[in-house]
C-alpha cells in the first residue's frame, strides 16, 4: 500500500467514529507510516511489508494480548491496523532512574510477556512467516547452518568482515549447529528489547510492533538480551546513549532466568544464544560492512565468558 495523505488517514479515523482533528505523521516508523491521534494510532504498511501486516493483524485477533494496545480495525489486505492509542514511556529512559529492585520487576513483567507469546499456538502463522508447519527444532538448525553458510560467503565476498574473525565464527556455527536438537518450536517475539516497551503511569508495561514474530526455539528471546548486556545503546534512542551503560544491564539474564526459567532449560542454551548472535551480525554486516560493534559481539560470543 502506499503511503497515506492526511485526507485519507483522517478518513479511516472517521470511518471508525475516532476523533482525527488533530491527526499528526509521526517520525518513529522506519518500514510502516505511522498516524497518532488522540485515543489511536494508524499503522500503514508498504507493499513490500504486507506479510508483516497480515502476522500482526492475525497476532492481536487471536491472542488478544493484554500486554499490547487493543486492536480497533484493520484492513482487508493487511495493508492498515488502527490500535489504541498508549501514553506512557519508553523502558529505556526509565531504566537509567529506576532502582535495583525496580529493573527486576521490570525483567519480571517481561518474562511474563515473553512466556505468555511463547504459549500461542503458531500454525497458521505460518501463512507469513516463511516457515513449514511441521518444522522440527532439528529441521530448524539445519535451515540456519544454511543461512549463516550463506551470510558468510557473501560477508568474504565484500570484504565485510575481518577474515580471521569470519572463519572462526563460521567455524564455531559448525561445530555447534548439534545443539538444535530438541523437537519444540514456538512463536517468539524476537526483538524484545526496551525500545519496545512502554511503562504506562500506572505502571502497565505494553509491547509494540508484532509483525516480526518467528517461529523458533523459544530462547531465541534471549539473543537481543545478550547484546544489550554488551552494547545497550544500540536499542537506545540516539539522545538516550550517553546515559546508557553496560552496568546498569548486567543483571538482565539472572533476572530473567528467575522469571522465565523455561527459556533456559535447554543444556547448551548459551552456545544456542551465541549461534543467534552470530547469525544476527552477519546478517547486520551485510548492511554495515566492517562495522566495529557487531564484530565487537562477535568476539565476546566466541569467548563464551559473558553470562
Amino acid at each position: 500500500m502506499k503511503n497515506l495523505t492526511m485526507t485519507e488517514a483522517q478518513e479511516i479515523f472517521r470511518t471508525h467514529g475516532l476523533p482525527w482533528e488533530h491527526l499528526q505523521l509521526s517520525a518513529v516508523g522506519f518500514r510502516n507510516q505511522v498516524w497518532m491521534g488522540e485515543t489511536a494510532v494508524l499503522k500503514v504498511y508498504g507493499d513490500d511489508n504486507l506479510a508483516g501486516g497480515k502476522l500482526e493483524t492475525w497476532f492481536y485477533k487471536i491472542a488478544q494480548p493484554a500486554y499490547a494496545p487493543k486492536l480497533l480495525a484493520a484492513g482487508q489486505d493487511g495493508d492498515w491496523i488502527l490500535l489504541e492509542r498508549i501514553y506512557g514511556t519508553g523502558l529505556f529512559r526509565l531504566w537509567r532512574d529506576y532502582s535495583e529492585e525496580q529493573r527486576e520487576n521490570a525483567v519480571r513483567k517481561i518474562a511474563e510477556i515473553a512466556l505468555s507469546v511463547s504459549q500461542i499456538p503458531w500454525a497458521e502463522a505460518t501463512q507469513w512467516i516463511p516457515v513449514p508447519a511441521d518444522i522440527s527444532a532439528a529441521d530448524f538448525g539445519a535451515e540456519f547452518l544454511c543461512e549463516v553458510e550463506r551470510l558468510y560467503c557473501a560477508l568474504s565476498a565484500q570484504h565485510a568482515i575481518k577474515p580471521e574473525l569470519g572463519a572462526r565464527a563460521m567455524a564455531y556455527v559448525q561445530e555447534n549447529i548439534g545443539v538444535f536438537d530438541d523437537r519444540s518450536l514456538f512463536l517468539v517475539y524476537n526483538d524484545l528489547h526496551f525500545d519496545n516497551l512502554l511503562v504506562t503511569e500506572d505502571g502497565r508495561m505494553v509491547l509494540l510492533d508484532f509483525e516480526m514474530l518467528a517461529i523458533a526455539p523459544k530462547d531465541l528471546v534471549l539473543d537481543v538480551w545478550q547484546r544489550m548486556l554488551i552494547h545497550p545503546f544500540t536499542y537506545a534512542n540516539e539522545e538516550d546513549h550517553e546515559h546508557t551503560h553496560p552496568c546498569d544491564y548486567v543483571h538482565l539474564l539472572t533476572w530473567m532466568k528467575r522469571y522465565a526459567p523455561s527459556l533456559f532449560s535447554h543444556p547448551a542454551v548459551r552456545k544456542r544464544v551465541n549461534l543467534y548472535g552470530i547469525r544476527y551480525e552477519f546478517d547486520i554486516l551485510q548492511e554495515y560492512p566492517m562495522a566495529e560493534w557487531p564484530m565487537e559481539r562477535l568476539e565476546v560470543y566466541l569467548r563464551e565468558d559473558l553470562w
